[in-house]
């Protein structure tokens, strides 16, 4: 070991930390002591490098693919070195010969997972209620997204496993969302999942929605995919659920979304603690006016993300209006013009306003970003994505390059703020 034989034990091993996955297996070559300190160190879960252990799939540019590359001597043959060291696992797998090394790997961390990830593995129900008794401490798990996982199993998992605060579940054979079905099983659970594999999917048990909203930890719920109503707000509110939410609806990511504007007024008026709200693609905004009802039901909102297809200038200038918001986000508008800038002087929002998000505004042209950074005098973070320009018939790339060289005087010069800009 040269130099480093006359350090102590606790030396080496905390300095082995700072190896990669060769130089451990080098360090173990190397001698008795080498091989103990490895081994110290690994059952620490003291080595980056092994902490997280994925085994790919043959072609992992292939999502079809689900067999794992890895050979199953040599998959076993890692956990008998590394398994001690591993918290989180990632894995595929389908010919019985490789899951059964995979579950020989997960018997060698010795109950130390804390994440495990078999969403591309072809594994049976009973496979992964054994599995997840070999790891009773993870906190994450993803079962397979090719075969279904069955109530019986999910609610064996939810008793081998009581710390899990993330799960997911393929069961193509239920009808209804995750919160609706299993959810209320994990009590620590950090997030309800109200949609399902389907476009606009409305949540009607509402009588298992309230249970899973008063039985977990949840602090938020994923309305992805969903069309939301007032009941399942109402099923919501009051519960500890109702009392923990910060933040309502979603931004840009959402897909086939759409949130019943009475929903909205009702998330405001009935959950406490609330300062987000997310109004997605698929929300028909009423008139402007309604921004001064939402006003007047959420005096804590502070952050709003607008993405409704439907928005003009005058729901935006009703915002700013109505609200003192601090962080805004303006998504994919296309009936925004020029002139916002001018319309929002003076409100409450511009006021205060310290950061904005302006994603694919497309009719915005440098000037329009220019004049709301004027309107905002607090103004520091300004994050502004686009399509290309070019191809506009009447653009100017002078005019733009002088506004936006001016845009980012105001903010990261006068202001000492941050200005992000990408067009793609």
């Amino acid at each position: 070991m040269g130099v480093a034989a006359s350090a102590p034990d606790d030396v080496l091993e905390r300095a082995s930390g700072w190896l990669a996955e060769k130089d451990v297996l080098c360090l173990r070559a190397l001698c008795q002591r080498g091989r103990d300190v490895a081994g110290h160190a690994i059952a620490r879960k003291a080595i980056p490098d092994i902490r997280e252990v994925t085994f790919e799939r043959v072609d992992k540019n292939n999502w079809d693919e689900r067999e794992m590359r890895a050979p199953a001597r040599a998959v076993a043959a890692m956990g008998q070195v590394f398994g001690a060291g591993c918290v989180n696992l990632q894995a595929c797998g389908v010919s019985s010969e490789k899951l059964a090394a995979l579950y020989a790997f997960v018997v060698t961390t010795r109950g130390g997972l804390l994440e495990l990830n078999l969403w591309q593995a072809s594994v049976s129900s009973n496979f992964l209620v054994e599995m997840c008794r070999l790891a009773p401490n993870i906190v994450r798990l993803r079962g397979p997204t090719y075969v279904d996982t069955t109530l019986d199993a999910i609610q064996q998992i939810s008793r081998l496993c009581p710390k899990l605060e993330a799960v997911e579940f393929a069961t193509k054979w239920k009808s209804l969302s995750p919160a609706e079905e299993w959810e209320r099983y994990f009590p620590n659970l950090r997030s309800l999942k109200l949609g399902r594999r389907q476009k606009r999917y409305r949540p009607t048990a509402l009588h298992a929605i309230t249970e899973a909203a008063r039985t977990t930890s949840a602090v938020e719920i994923d309305i992805d995919a969903c069309h939301i109503f007032p009941d399942v707000v109402e099923a919501i509110v009051g519960t500890p659920l109702g009392d923990r939410i910060t933040t309502f609806g979603c931004g840009m990511t959402a897909n086939f979304t759409s949130i019943d504007p009475e929903a909205i007024l009702a998330a405001a008026r009935g959950f406490p603690r609330l300062t987000e709200i997310g109004i997605p693609e698929e929300t028909p905004l009423p008139a402007p006016s309604w921004f001064a009802e939402l006003a007047r039901e959420c005096r804590s909102l502070t952050s709003l993300i607008i993405g409704a297809d439907n928005t003009t200038n005058a729901h935006v200038a009703a915002a700013f209006a109505h609200n003192q918001l601090q962080w805004l986000e303006l998504s994919v508008l296309p009936d925004l013009t020029f002139g916002l800038g001018d319309a929002v002087v003076g409100t409450q929002t511009a006021a205060v306003l310290r950061k904005l998000v302006i994603d694919y505004c497309d009719q915005f042209r440098a000037a329009d970003v220019l004049s709301l950074v004027r309107a905002c005098p607090k103004l520091t973070e300004l994050e502004w994505r686009r399509s290309d320009p070019s191809e506009w018939s009447d653009w100017d790339s002078d005019e733009e390059d002088a506004n936006e060289v001016e845009i980012n005087e105001l903010i990261e010069e006068e202001r000492g703020g941050t200005f992000y800009w990408v067009c793609l």
